[in-house]
């Protein structure tokens, strides 16, 4: 919780080169005398780096030996005692300086807590505390409110550098951290600060904390006020109790019983009055509250609607149904209890000679043009009554007739039955708003004029569906360009005239549909195809493959080549804007017919194998040839060489090429017999031989 050390040197003599001994001037039998809570520096060599003691009292070193290019720092609040043993060398020439401090400074010291021995709930304490160096030497003030000195259930207040911590319900952790004047605060199950009303301010040697404190009812009773605070050196003035706080225990819950009106007045004969009590919770009352009460007199039944109230709104209605003889005034009393506590309200009821009334009749005309105020009803003769009148829209007060005239607002005195008419006439009405071009469904952006045919009249017209009015939407002061679907309601307006009625006016943005160019149709070469729509910005998708194109199709970007039979389909696309229809073009390529085939050797009878060659006469043909009789397809075996026939068949061929109709079929029927040969066999029959011959 303290910063980093700061020392202040208090006396300095120059020991060896680079080497600096400071300690207090105070004679030696001083010193030994105030050492009554002496530290013992540990006996040790040190040659280097950075190495500081401190203590609030006494510091002593003996067997401490301090060389080479250490720095050592000797901090205390009292003395500082450098016993035998104790060594302090001075570096060699050129090598880096041995430096040795030895601080004697004053720990810091509380002045005041103001207020102290006193209670309350919401004080706003002063802690003072000083430094001999100066208040900035100061680092850290905390302020413990508690029965010991112990963070632990208390209200525990800290101030470091620039800011202000609570600690919490276990006083291991610090809530907050805000600057005082700040609207920052901090809480716990004590207490509670805030920056509001903090402040913190220094002079000379003291350094005044201020900080606004709220308890808890839960931390009740006398409480110790304990404060400590730190300087720069990491001294500090111990827990110090500065005086006593007590907190005072919350009252207990309880109620107050109130009503608007505690005076009610009726006329002489029946009447009813009516009061409204209330019962408002104070310091968590949270019970269920009966009523009761005496009638007065010449009333009967006091009623309590409801009986009891035991939450929000808390509130209940006395009535009670009267008959009085004659003028006075009665009271009587209210008694209300409930979570052990008891409240009475007395209440009073005037009872008055009665007096002349007279009926004043209001009315308008037309009707429904405006309104007329205060409406019919009864009045004390004698009473002066204030009549109004207010025009409805289009329309303007022509003024008053039958027992007032004159304008708005007039005066009525009641000493008879009384009528008056607020008559109105209609404004003349600007002529509405209208659009041109009209409403409809366009594939441009539009620029839409807005006129009304009223000389002098303004304006005002609005794009979001809202209604405008003569004060509301934007004027209009020049065509209105509409790029994307849009409604326009528009009003027309002018001083001493009703407003227009509203018109209105929807402009529907529909991208063009897609053109081709050439048009769909049969051709016989390839076809370079541009895609167009007449809505300006839009883009085109388009597909080759049938599909219905849509925004992740292909984005058109130049002219299409369609060199075989395809169908194209696109669409126009704009942000704000419906997308086109989809249109479509099919183009059909014809690049003529392939030659037939031709087989070769003609088709014919044979006495041995043939080897048929198949050929079209169109370059890049492929052909396709059946053995076995069958048509041939595309799907048939292709030809490659020639084919060569063991047997009587027949071979039938068809040509194919890209961009062409395929060829007619062409058919070849070769019939093979193989060469003739002749064998004759001779049979004995008898005494007779038959020659046989077997021709083949």
């Amino acid at each position: 919780m303290k910063t980093a050390p700061r020392f202040a040197v208090i006396a300095k003599a120059l020991v060896g080169p680079a080497l600096w001994v400071c300690a207090t001037n105070l004679l030696a039998a001083a010193l030994a005398a105030q050492c009554t809570n002496v530290t013992q520096v540990p006996n040790q060599t040190i040659s280097s780096g950075t190495s500081c003691y401190s203590n609030n009292g006494t510091l002593t070193a003996t067997g401490v030996t301090i060389n080479g290019s250490a720095s050592v720092n000797f901090v205390a609040g009292q003395s500082i005692h450098l016993g035998p043993g104790f060594r302090a060398e001075a570096a060699d020439p050129g090598a880096a300086p041995t430096t040795f401090h030895a601080w004697v400074e004053t720990a810091p010291s509380i002045i005041s807590v103001s207020p102290s021995g006193s209670s309350g709930m919401n004080p706003v304490f002063t802690v003072t505390a000083s430094s001999p160096s100066g208040y900035a030497n100061l680092t850290e003030v905390q302020f413990l409110l508690n029965t010991t000195v112990s963070g632990a259930d208390g209200c525990y207040i800290r101030y470091s550098g620039t800011s202000l911590y609570l600690a919490d319900n276990s006083g291991t952790a610090w809530l907050g951290g805000f600057a005082p004047g700040s609207a920052g605060s901090a809480s716990n199950s004590y207490c509670s600060i805030s920056g509001s009303g903090a402040s913190v301010s220094g002079s000379g040697t003291q350094l005044s904390v201020t900080v606004p404190v709220t308890f808890q009812g839960a931390f009740a009773g006398a409480k110790n006020q304990y404060v400590i605070a730190y300087n720069t050196e990491g001294l500090d003035s111990q827990w110090q109790q500065m005086g006593t706080w007590t907190v005072p225990a919350p009252p207990p819950p309880d109620f107050d019983l109130t009503t608007a009106l505690n005076t009610y007045s009726v006329p002489l004969g029946p009447s009813t009055a009516t009061y409204t009590v209330t019962v408002t919770p104070q310091n968590g009352f949270n019970s269920p509250v009966s009523f009761s009460a005496t009638p007065f007199y010449g009333c009967w039944y006091a009623v309590f609607n409801p009986s009891q109230v035991s939450g929000p709104p808390w509130t209940t209605t006395l009535t009670m149904s009267c008959n009085e003889p004659m003028p006075n005034t009665y009271f009587t009393t209210v008694y209300a209890s409930g979570g052990g506590k008891s409240h009475q309200l007395t209440l009073y009821l005037a009872v008055a000679q009665s007096q002349q009334t007279y009926f004043l009749s209001t009315s308008v005309s037309p009707s429904g043009w405006g309104i007329i105020n205060p409406p019919s009803g009864f009045y004390n003769a004698g009473t002066q009554v204030m009549v109004t009148a207010a025009a409805s829209p289009g329309y303007q007060f022509a003024g008053f007739s039958g027992d007032l005239t004159g304008g708005s607002p007039g005066y009525v005195f009641m000493n008879s039955y009384k009528s008056v008419t607020a008559t109105f006439t209609r404004l003349s009405q600007v002529a509405a708003p209208s659009f041109g071009p009209v409403s409809g469904t366009y594939s441009n952006t539009q620029n839409v004029a807005i006129t009304t045919t009223t000389s002098g009249a303004s304006i005002r017209y609005t794009t979001d569906g809202s209604t405008p009015t003569s004060t509301t939407g934007m004027p209009y002061t020049g065509p209105v360009a509409v790029a994307s679907t849009m409604t326009i309601k528009a009003i027309a307006y002018k001083s001493g005239m009703a407003d227009s009625i509203i018109t209105t006016a929807t402009y529907t943005m529909v991208v063009a549909a897609p053109t081709f160019s050439p048009a769909a149709g049969t051709y016989s070469s390839t076809q370079m195809v541009t895609i167009t729509s007449n809505t300006t910005g839009a883009e085109i998708h388009y597909t080759s493959d049938g599909t219905n194109p849509t925004l992740t199709s292909p984005l058109y970007s130049g002219p299409v080549s369609v060199s075989s039979t395809t169908t194209i389909k696109a669409m126009g696309h704009k942000s704000g804007m419906t997308d086109s229809t989809v249109t479509s073009a099919t183009y059909t390529i014809t690049l003529g017919v392939v030659a037939a085939p031709s087989l070769t050797p003609a088709a014919g009878t044979y006495l041995s194998a043939q080897t048929v060659t198949i050929t079209s006469n169109t370059s890049g043909a492929e052909i396709h040839y059946t053995t076995d009789g069958s048509t041939p397809t595309s799907s048939s075996p292709l030809y490659t060489g020639p084919v060569s026939v063991q047997s009587t068949a027949t071979i039938k061929a068809i040509g194919y090429k890209s961009g062409m109709t395929e060829s007619s079929v062409a058919s070849a029927a070769y019939v093979i017999q193989g060469a003739t040969s002749t064998r004759r066999e001779y049979i004995r029959v008898g005494d007779r031989v038959i020659a046989v011959e077997n021709v083949q």
